[in-house]
């Protein structure tokens, strides 16, 4: 199974790879979600080149993508 269809599944959240998210209640901070290891979120923080493991439901809000234009 795909790792970001079961944290799909298992935590109903919208985890998708290539959406955004932001991380953190105080200060927030926004990255793209590469993909999922071990019910983890793979994501890339803007400003920072390595990824990073985050909980799909501890800190995380899903922003919508925007629609790419024709």
């Amino acid at each position: 199974m795909n790792a970001l269809k079961y944290i799909r599944d298992i935590y109903c959240v919208e985890a998708h790879r290539g959406h955004r998210i932001r991380y953190g209640y105080a200060l927030k901070v926004e990255g793209v979600i590469l993909g999922g290891k071990n019910g983890r979120l793979r994501v890339r923080l803007d400003g920072i080149k390595r990824t990073v493991l985050l909980h799909p439901t501890w800190q995380i809000e899903y922003i919508q993508n925007l629609p790419k234009a024709p």
